[in-house]
């Protein structure tokens, strides 16, 4: 039973960021996918700890990876045919402006849905943390961001964006990743996404 795969080196940004962006981006390595995998969950290091029998699908994990930086991950990817991509991300832009994030948003889409040509792309509400206030009301703004993009925004595929209903059980010490129960109860819920549209 393998949990998800983590890529990633460091390097300095040798361009000017974008008002908004940090000055220095990882450089992640995309993972490999079996041949016959017909479904994907990328993500944040919340993805990090599923394992992928639970799962149900290939699980590639890119810890502390921005939008920005997700994008430049798909963009290393070869053309796909899958069948499911399940997108956990967002929660490393809560510091930009809510209209960057919106951007950054929807150009990563628009690559997913170009190099991997999903059937069906789900990709839920970003995920708060148990207790920050500051930061759930920064959440909370981007993920308004995220309802009114796919309102006007509908790049190919079917696209579910769910809200998630996490309990405070499955959160960890930190308050913003998953127990190992947590870890459980979301590979579960991934698992139903991808059953309830195969």
């Amino acid at each position: 039973m393998r949990a998800g795969t983590e890529h990633c080196c460091y390097t300095q940004r040798l361009t000017t960021p974008a008002v908004g962006e940090r000055k220095v981006h990882r450089l992640f390595t995309a993972g490999i996918l079996p041949w016959d995998e017909k479904h994907l969950v990328i993500g944040t290091s919340r993805v990090k700890y599923l394992q992928e029998k639970e799962t149900g699908a290939t699980v590639h994990a890119y810890r502390g990876a921005t939008i920005g930086e997700l994008t430049l991950v798909v963009s290393q990817y070869p053309p796909l045919d899958l069948h499911t991509v399940i997108l956990v991300a967002g929660f490393n832009d809560h510091c930009i402006p809510p209209a960057l994030f919106r951007e950054n948003y929807r150009i990563l889409i628009d690559l997913i849905t170009y190099k991997f040509r999903p059937n069906v792309l789900i990709a839920p509400k970003i995920i708060p943390p148990l207790s920050d206030l500051p930061i759930i009301r920064k959440i909370f703004y981007l993920n308004c961001e995220i309802f009114n993009l796919y309102k006007v925004f509908h790049p190919g595929p079917i696209i579910i964006s769910p809200v998630l209903c996490i309990s405070a059980k499955m959160y960890s010490r930190d308050g913003i990743h998953f127990s190992r129960i947590g870890n459980k109860i979301f590979s579960s819920m991934l698992l139903n996404f991808i059953l309830m549209f195969s």
